[in-house]
Parts: C-alpha cells; sequence; structure tokens
C-alpha cells in the first residue's frame, strides 16, 4: 500500500489530534501505558486501511470513529489478557513504596471482589444494545460526561441523557436479579 504526501498528513494531522485521547480511552481499560500505546498504533494501522474513507470535514464523526476503534482494539486485548489463564493476572510493575502508588494496595480479598463486581458490570455493559452501550462505556469507563459524549456522538444532549438514565435502570435491573441468585 502505497500513500501520496497527503495522505500521510492527514495520518499525522489525526495523530497530533486525537492520538493522546485514542491513548486515554485505551490506559483506562488496560491499566498499562505500554500496551496503551501499541493500541494507538495499531488503531492508526486500521485508520491508514480505511483513510479513504475518512471525512476530515465532520469533526465529530472522525473522533467517534477513531474512539470507537481504540476502544474496541483495547477491550480485544483486555478480554483476550482475562482468557489466558484464570490464575494469572497481567500486572504492570510499580514500587510500592512509592507514595503515590500506596493508596492502590489493597488486600487480595479486596482485589478478588473489584475484579469480580468489574467482570459482572462488564458482562452487563456488553448486553445493552448499542444505542445504551456506547453512552455507558464512555460515561462510566471512559469518563466523558453527558455533555462530551453528545458532542462525540453528535446526538441531542437530552437525548443522550434519556439513554444514560435508560441504560442505568437496565444495568441496576440486571445487578439486583443476579443479586437475588447469589
Amino acid at each position: 500500500m502505497s500513500f501520496t504526501e497527503d495522505d500521510i498528513s492527514k495520518i499525522e494531522g489525526l495523530y497530533s489530534k486525537h492520538g493522546k485521547e485514542m491513548f486515554v480511552i485505551a490506559f483506562r481499560i488496560l491499566k498499562d501505558r505500554e500496551s496503551a500505546e501499541d493500541i494507538v498504533q495499531q488503531s492508526f494501522l486500521k485508520v491508514m486501511d480505511k483513510l479513504h474513507n475518512i471525512d476530515l470535514s465532520d469533526e465529530n464523526k472522525t473522533k467517534k470513529f477513531l474512539m470507537i476503534i481504540a476502544r474496541n482494539l483495547a477491550i480485544d486485548v483486555y478480554n483476550s489478557r482475562k482468557n489466558l489463564s484464570s490464575n494469572t493476572e497481567y500486572v504492570e510493575a510499580v514500587d510500592i513504596d512509592d507514595p503515590e502508588f500506596s493508596n492502590l494496595i489493597k488486600s487480595p480479598c479486596d482485589e478478588l471482589i473489584a475484579k469480580e463486581n468489574h467482570t459482572l458490570i462488564m458482562k452487563h455493559i456488553n448486553n445493552l444494545s448499542p444505542i445504551y452501550k456506547d453512552v455507558v462505556l464512555l460515561e462510566m469507563i471512559y469518563g466523558y460526561n453527558r455533555k462530551e459524549i453528545a458532542q462525540l456522538l453528535n446526538i441531542k444532549y437530552d437525548t443522550i441523557k434519556k439513554r444514560s438514565e435508560r441504560a442505568h435502570k437496565m444495568l441496576e435491573e440486571a445487578l439486583r436479579k443476579e443479586e437475588e441468585l447469589i
């Protein structure tokens, strides 16, 4: 595949404008700097395949496209790590004496409960229809507020607000039913 100087300029522009935000999305999912950087690179490899389909005049659509690619790749990596072994957990090396990380140290029991809760919540989020799933992921996992989600998805704020409220109710009901089974 060969690229013109215009294509290279387009890729560089997309990277400089959205690369950091894509990194943040991947990092929030994977909790690992190197893996998040790899996700950004993999995302741009995918973008290069679709470069001629990207319309830079629609800023929100372009941003949404890039963020979804990064999110999906990061989730794929997260899931593949989770499935590697139920006994092996991927952990980035951290100096536990560093005061910055001391508040992150938890007992094995706390970590197990947190991991089970996260897995359970993600299972129910993945069962939502796409219109609710995207809003919830952007809100809960990526930390966007409703106004930012509305801008990112190019949808009215009131629609995002209603979808978020409905999604949260659906998640609450699903988690309540799950709790009753236990």
